[in-house]
């Protein structure tokens, strides 16, 4: 697993979304005939779900090839209350989250959020910043687009990856609040491919984050 930290900083949201990714409300009418999953996804590669997300609109891309329509359909069946399009939206809540929280040092929040070996990443990211006597400042100014990759499902182990297009801002101060890296006034944009996880089978509906990627 590839962990990309340091790169990645500070967010500005405060909803806990990861607690409801891929989770329907449980007040949606029952449907008469068996669900089909491609009844959530677009069928028009023309007409993406498109939602405001304070300033921007955030693109949110569900045109899985057959293949991995399958594979979502596998995960419903397992769980029956797995949303593909709520899953994308939490799945953005989470991004900003776990970056707003490394970036603050918040490992209270970071610790349920991430499976062993990133967290493992992520602490040892921010011990060696504050040794150093660094500080992080940063914002996503915008996620321009999320879409979901690929998908696999393994002794009912769901995983879902997904990539997020993003403006971050960034910069990475000394001891003595010079700026040594970044540019706080400068978006950058950013392509990062997170692996989200969890046991369709559990009653625990949170995702874990279990791998990062950065594309270059």
């Amino acid at each position: 697993m590839d962990i990309i930290i340091l790169a990645m900083v500070a967010g500005f949201i405060a909803l806990r979304l990861y607690s409801v990714l891929g989770r329907r409300t449980g007040n949606e009418q029952p449907s008469e005939k068996p669900f089909n999953i491609k009844d959530l996804i677009p069928q028009s590669s023309n007409q993406p779900i498109t939602q405001p997300v304070d300033n921007a609109t955030e693109v949110v891309d569900l045109h899985p090839d057959p293949a991995q329509t399958r594979l979502l359909q596998a995960i419903f069946e397992i769980d029956r209350r797995f949303d593909p399009q709520g899953f994308v939206v939490g799945a953005n809540g989470a991004y900003e989250m776990i970056i707003e929280a490394f970036a603050g040092g918040d490992r209270d929040t970071l610790t349920p959020l991430l499976g062993d070996d990133v967290l493992e990443g992520f602490l040892a990211a921010i011990d060696a910043r504050e040794a150093a006597g660094q500080t992080m400042e940063s914002k996503v100014v915008n996620i321009l687009a999320t879409e979901i990759i690929d998908t696999s499902v393994e002794n009912n182990v769901a995983e879902i990856v997904v990539r997020f297009e993003s403006e971050i801002t960034s910069a990475l101060r000394d001891s003595e609040d010079r700026i040594i890296d970044g540019n706080p006034s400068d978006a950058d944009v950013i392509n990062d491919v997170w692996t989200f996880a969890r046991d369709a089978k559990s009653g625990d509906p949170n995702w874990l984050l279990v791998a990062t990627e950065r594309e270059e």
